[in-house]
């Protein structure tokens, strides 16, 4: 995840929530351009 991170792909947001650790990852739109387009690509593989 973080080497997402570092890609701007996605943000990580830790926190706790009744006293246990919560991480939510969200993409992002550059994220969302990038799983798109690998997508089309293994769309265009697989036929």
């Amino acid at each position: 995840m973080s080497k997402l991170e570092e890609a701007g792909y996605v943000t990580i947001e830790k926190k706790f929530i009744r006293k246990k650790p919560h991480t939510v990852a969200r993409l992002t739109k550059e994220g969302r351009k990038a799983f798109e387009n690998y997508r089309q690509k293994m769309k265009q593989f697989l036929g």
